[in-house]
């Protein structure tokens, strides 16, 4: 406590003073603090059940499992990634602007385009 004006004297001294907590050793990685961190929850796409059980195993989004835009984003952006019940799933850089991708859910050729890679995306 700042109270006590000896206890940077005390820490200094190597004595026990106040509450030692320990670090978690949990598995995010930088990155995927700062995604999280990062987050922007107005903006998101919803994806259907293929492409939910797709970035489950780690594998990149694909605009085939697309279904929905919802506000407007830049590309190299963090967005939301929704299930079909509309909930958020996870969250990622994506690699398109909104408008691209809300253009590509009606163009069959598009279909093949990743979205947000794996290394990008962060589920919950």
């Amino acid at each position: 406590s700042g109270l006590r004006p000896a206890n940077i004297k005390d820490i200094v001294e190597g004595k026990k003073v106040g509450t030692y907590f320990v670090p978690s050793q949990g598995d995010l990685n930088s990155k995927s603090r700062w995604i999280l961190c990062a987050k922007n929850a107005s903006t998101a796409v919803s994806i259907d059940a293929g492409a939910s059980q797709a970035v489950g195993q780690r594998k990149s989004l694909l605009m085939v499992g697309v279904k929905k835009v919802y506000g407007f984003f830049e590309a190299k952006q963090i967005i939301g990634v929704k299930d079909e019940e509309d909930h958020i799933v996870g969250y990622g850089i994506v690699n398109y602007n909104s408008e691209t991708l809300k253009a590509a859910l009606d163009k069959p050729k598009s279909l093949n385009k990743e979205v947000i890679h794996a290394d990008n995306f962060r589920l919950l």
